[in-house]
């Protein structure tokens, strides 16, 4: 068998990338600053419009649940924590929707 020619060699493969480590408590963290966030938003979108949009209310379980999604991976108790914390960025949102 002959030698390759000098700079012509194959590189070696790269290894695999690993996954990165998943936090329940810091993804529950994450979705909870994502309500309150949504919350807010939701609270002052009622009152610049003087009206309930009750579609946002969409985006904002939608953040909830990709921010559980992302950073807390398949633990079982994540579905329960995101309808939960959708629930209360709902509430939140009308609360502050209707002190303003």
């Amino acid at each position: 068998m002959s030698t390759p020619a000098p700079g012509t060699e194959l590189p070696l493969p790269l290894p695999a990338p690993t996954a990165a480590p998943r936090s329940p408590a810091l993804a529950v963290a994450a979705a909870t600053g994502a309500a309150v966030a949504g919350a807010l938003a939701y609270g002052f979108l009622m009152k610049a419009l003087d009206h309930e949009v009750g579609w946002v209310v969409a985006g904002v379980a939608a953040a909830v649940s990709l921010t559980l999604g992302k950073l807390g991976g398949r633990n079982p108790s994540l579905p329960v924590a995101g309808a939960v914390l959708s629930v209360l960025g709902l509430f939140l949102g009308q609360l502050f929707g209707i002190a303003l």
